[in-house]
């Protein structure tokens, strides 16, 4: 019995097909970073949100505009942070995608900045007035069914202290 279900099971994975995907490699790589996607005001398609050291350890950030042959960087400027991670939110409740980034900035400080979209699509950046963090998480969401977006930051924070927040 088990040489029959181990062979049943072998032909059925061997007549499974997998998708396709196409690679674009028009975006620059990051590491201790993230990448996520922001779907911008009067647009079909989302635009790629990439923070994090680059390949010389300098912070970096970029946006990545859709193109019909892949993604081009946009005129959008967003503070290089390293050490980053980030999210998307609603956060001025104006049904438009913001988005929400935080590690280390080019002076060194642990900083988390808020992204709010204007109606072009353009972004305003605030750096929000809390301890900055490096080496974590931020997930976003509706934490506690209020109809209010919220963050939990789960890091390390100035002074190599573990904290995770709400």
């Amino acid at each position: 019995m088990k040489k029959i279900t181990f062979l049943i099971l072998t032909l059925l994975a061997s007549s499974s097909h997998s998708q396709s995907f196409d690679e674009y490699s028009t975006l620059d790589g990051v590491y201790y970073g993230t990448s996520f996607w922001v779907e911008k005001e009067n647009s079909i398609t989302h635009d790629a949100v990439v923070v994090g050291y680059n390949e010389n350890y300098d912070q970096f950030a970029s946006t990545y505009d859709a193109q019909y042959s892949g993604y081009a960087s946009t005129q959008q400027t967003i503070s290089p942070l390293g050490m980053a991670t980030g999210d998307t939110l609603d956060a001025n409740e104006d049904g438009r995608m913001d988005f929400i980034t935080a590690g280390i900035d080019t002076t060194s400080n642990a900083v988390i900045n808020l992204y709010t979209q204007n109606t072009d699509g353009s972004f305003n950046e605030t750096t929000l007035p809390m301890n900055g963090i490096s080496n974590g998480k931020i997930k976003t969401g509706d934490l506690n069914h209020d109809g209010h977006a919220d963050f939990v930051v789960m890091a390390m924070s100035s002074g190599s202290n573990y904290i995770a927040k709400l």
